[in-house]
């Protein structure tokens, strides 16, 4: 094997490598998006929406947001994640997922059956 086949090789590994690291974050959002889907959506709930007990909003979105939006939400209290830590590790993954680890204002992510996931900041 001469240099000019080596260089081919390395150059189609390293392509295949970038095109791997391209897609595989797409692939992994599209899983979390349908397992959102088989878990809750057969449940009419398309919304995952995270707040917490800050003083600055927790009594606007307990009695404006989530009367409106809860028959359709999965609803997460940042505050009380010590509790539901064991059984919401998916939904927690989701939130990290679009809204970003260290992001704790109230979030509101909408799963569409078709098309992208949004994400509303409040």
């Amino acid at each position: 094997m001469n240099w000019v086949e080596i260089a081919w090789l390395l150059v189609g590994f390293l392509l295949g490598v970038t095109v791997l690291k391209t897609l595989l974050p797409f692939a992994y959002r599209f899983g979390v998006k349908v397992r959102f889907w088989l878990r809750h959506g057969r449940k009419g709930k398309f919304i995952l929406f995270v707040y917490s007990d800050s003083s600055n909003w927790k009594d606007y979105i307990e009695t404006k947001i989530l009367p409106r939006i809860e028959a359709n939400s999965v609803v997460l209290n940042w505050s009380k994640r010590r509790e539901w830590e064991g059984r919401m590790q998916f939904e927690t993954r989701a939130f990290n997922q679009w809204a970003g680890a260290g992001e704790f204002v109230p979030v509101a992510i909408v799963f569409p059956i078709i098309g992208k996931v949004r994400v509303i900041k409040l």
